[in-house]
């Protein structure tokens, strides 16, 4: 009689076991498949960011090389205006420095 009520009791306590592995091995693969949702969200989010701002980047540029191609006849010039202005202004500088 006690023979059998102690494998009872043994068998009882590995089940109990049993059961406890098997749920925190569910509780584990359910926390790794929420942290990983959670990751992958991160991740398309930040694919995403990256994306719309390549996007932006490319569309400032070709806003920039249009006006820039455009008005290149007026910079040809520019610099040519603005070399006596400042040849004027480094005369000027030099002469209050000695002053």
């Amino acid at each position: 009689k006690l023979a059998a009520w102690l494998e009872e009791k043994d068998a009882k306590i590995q089940a109990k076991k049993d059961g406890l592995t098997q749920a925190e091995a569910d509780a584990r693969a359910k926390r790794l498949a929420d942290e990983k949702a959670v990751s992958d969200k991160r991740l398309s989010d930040a694919a995403a960011q990256e994306v719309e701002a390549q996007a932006a980047e490319a569309a400032e540029a070709a806003a920039e090389e249009a006006p820039a191609t455009e008005s290149s006849e007026a910079t040809e010039e520019a610099p040519a205006a603005e070399e006596a202005p400042a040849a004027e202004a480094s005369e000027e500088a030099s002469e209050e420095k000695e002053g």
